[in-house]
C-alpha cells in the first residue's frame, strides 16, 4: 500500500503523456443524447442549492478514505479484512492507473482548457456563481501543474473511471464483511460523491458508472485472490513448524 501511494500520482500525472486524452468527444455526445443535456446541469438544477456543502464534502474525500483504510488496517487479522485490503490496493491500480491510461479522459472542468472553445463555460460560471471555491481553486491548481510540466502535490488530471467513486463503493464493500451497520452510510455516502463527483464538473456521469462496476468486479476478484494468499501463508507455516520439529 505505501509502495502503491507512492507511484500513483507519478503514474497518474504520466497519463496524457502516454496516451492523450482521447474518449471526451465521445462522453459528451452520447450523455447529451441520453440525458438531453449534460449531466451537471440536471442535478445543478436539483442541487443547486447545496453547492457549496457539496464542495467541502468532496474535497474532504481524501482524508475521509484515509480514515477508512487505516481503521480496516487496524482491525483483528480476518479473511474479511485480507481481502478488503487487496481489494483496497488493486482498485488504486487497477482503475486508477491502468483503466485511466486505457480510457484516458480529462473531464468537464478540464474540457475547454484541453480541447478549446466554450462547451463547458457554463459549468465554470454556474460553480462561480454558487459559490464552490475549492472545486474552482484545486482545477486551477491542477491545470498549472499539468500546463508547467511540474508535478507537485496535486497533479494528475484523468476522467474515466471515478477513483472517488470506487474507492467509495470499496467503502460499502468493506463495511459489508467488516461492519454491516456501517453498509448503509457508505453507501449514502458513495451515491453522494458520485452526484458530487458529476455536478462538481470533475467527472460525467459515465465516470462513477465505470468506477462502481469496476470495484465491483474487483472486489469478486480479491476473494479468490485473499484465499491463495491465505492458503500461500498457511503453507509456510507448516513447512516452517515441519523444519523446527
Amino acid at each position: 500500500m505505501g509502495v502503491g501511494a507512492s507511484v500513483f500520482l507519478p503514474l497518474k500525472y504520466a497519463i496524457p503523456h502516454i496516451l492523450p486524452f482521447w474518449l471526451d468527444a465521445s462522453l459528451v455526445g452520447a450523455e447529451r443524447s441520453v440525458f438531453g443535456t449534460d449531466p451537471w446541469m440536471l442535478l445543478d438544477h436539483l442541487f443547486g442549492w447545496a453547492a457549496v456543502p457539496m464542495d467541502k464534502l468532496y474535497g474532504l474525500w481524501l482524508p475521509t478514505q484515509a480514515l477508512v483504510m487505516f481503521t480496516v488496517m487496524l482491525q483483528p487479522p480476518s479473511a474479511a479484512k485480507t481481502r478488503a485490503l487487496i481489494a483496497y490496493v488493486l482498485t488504486w491500480f487497477v482503475l486508477g492507473v491502468v483503466a485511466a491510461t486505457a480510457f484516458s479522459s480529462a473531464g468537464p472542468i478540464f474540457h475547454d482548457r484541453v480541447f478549446g472553445g466554450d462547451s463547458f463555460a457554463a459549468l465554470v460560471a454556474t460553480l462561480r456563481s454558487r459559490g464552490a471555491s475549492m472545486v474552482l481553486a484545486e482545477s486551477d491548481r491542477m491545470w498549472t501543474s499539468f500546463a508547467s510540466a511540474r508535478p507537485g502535490i496535486v497533479a494528475g488530471i484523468s476522467a474515466v473511471p471515478s477513483i472517488h467513486v470506487a474507492i467509495s463503493i470499496w467503502f460499502v464493500f468493506a463495511a459489508r464483511v467488516l461492519a454491516p451497520s456501517a453498509a448503509k452510510y457508505a453507501a449514502l455516502y458513495s451515491l453522494v460523491i458520485w452526484v458530487g463527483s458529476v455536478q462538481l464538473g470533475w467527472h460525467y456521469a459515465t465516470d462513477g458508472l465505470a468506477g462502481a462496476l469496476g470495484a465491483w468486479a474487483i472486489w469478486g476478484l480479491s476473494r479468490p485472490l485473499a484465499a491463495i494468499l491465505r492458503d500461500g501463508w498457511s503453507a509456510g507455516a507448516r513447512r516452517h513448524a515441519t523444519q523446527l520439529s
